[in-house]
């Protein structure tokens, strides 16, 4: 064997090692195509983990106000309503409002809650007193919003009228309180 040739096979490796080598790259090229941008840049060390999106306060919580309540489907016997003047929209993802639920009996518990729409998930921010004052919660988790829960459909209903995706559904509150008086049976 020529010294050419035995410097040509340690420099090239075999066929087998050669498509070995081949099928590995063609795996983790199709495996990072189908993954996310972000993804892929948090795997090679391109940026920091993104930042979570908490919900902020605004200065002053918004008093209830009983002539813009918005019915929303509960799948119970309980009255589901938002109040149409604490919509607000944050980073175009997350959408906070005032929640009034009156049960069958006549109870009433009023929440202001913020609704992150990239991972559906709810969190309440404050509890409405009876003296139309707010008790802020400053621990309370983030929740998912899921369908299966039968006590908490109105919080799918709420979460498919005002996201769209991974984004609230509009920056402006007035187009998102068309959604919520839209026909139920219309689905987004």
């Amino acid at each position: 064997m020529s010294a050419a040739r035995r410097i040509a096979g340690a420099v090239f490796a075999s066929a087998p090692a050669r498509a070995a080598t081949a099928a590995g790259a063609l795996v983790l090229g199709l495996l990072l195509a189908g993954a996310p941008v972000a993804a892929q840049q948090r795997l090679f060390g391109l940026v920091g983990e993104p930042q979570p999106l908490e919900a902020t306060l605004p200065a002053t919580l918004p008093a209830l106000s009983a002539a813009r309540l918005i019915a929303v489907d509960s799948g119970s016997r309980h009255r589901v309503e938002i109040d149409a003047n604490s919509l607000a929209v944050d980073q175009d993802r997350l959408v906070r409002y005032s929640l009034l639920v009156t049960t069958a009996g006549g109870a009433r518990n009023l929440t202001y809650e913020a609704l992150r729409c990239d991972t559906r998930e709810r969190r309440v921010m404050a509890v409405g007193r009876s003296d139309e004052s707010w008790s802020i919660t400053p621990d309370s988790p983030w929740r998912p919003v899921v369908r299966a829960n039968i006590a908490d459909q109105h919080h799918t209903e709420i979460a498919n009228r005002l996201c769209e995706g991974p984004a609230a559904a509009s920056s402006r509150p007035a187009r998102l309180v068309e959604r919520l008086q839209a026909d139920l049976t219309r689905r987004y």
